[in-house]
């Protein structure tokens, strides 16, 4: 377990450098060892959002939910992914969806009723998701 702790905060630190190339590599290789390790999910959540690439980060967020479904952190990512997709429809679900999983989660009652406002609302900017100061990492 210390060498996946270690491992974690090599990623992390590459992440601080912006280094995503590197921490994919790493991330890939944690992944081949624990490929349903809540731990291990999350990084590669986070290494895949980082760079950008939304639809595999949205892969591993599924896959937090598929193994840990009453844990939020999977619906949480699930619809920061899904808003950077503008599935906004599709990211409001996911939160009602972990609500009834997981309820009393405020950061995630948080992020359902600000996607729920922008959606009753279209001449909001999405981007204010994205300002607001909700952490999700």
């Amino acid at each position: 377990m210390d060498h996946l702790n270690e491992t974690i905060n090599k990623i992390n630190d590459l992440l601080k450098s912006k280094n995503t190339l590197q921490a994919k590599l790493e991330i890939e290789e944690l992944l081949e060892k624990f490929p349903n390790q809540i731990k291990v999910l999350i990084i590669a959540n986070k290494v895949f959002r980082q760079s950008g690439e939304h639809e595999k980060s949205l892969e591993y967020a599924k896959k937090i939910i598929i193994h840990y479904p009453k844990k939020s952190v999977g619906y949480k990512r699930a619809a920061i992914d899904l808003n950077s997709l503008k599935r906004f429809q599709e990211a409001k679900e996911v939160c009602q969806v972990g609500l009834e999983n997981c309820p009393n989660q405020i950061e995630l009652l948080k992020l359902f009723r600000y996607i729920k406002s922008f959606l009753g609302n279209k001449t909001r900017d999405i981007s204010e998701l994205e300002k607001s100061n909700l952490s999700f990492d």
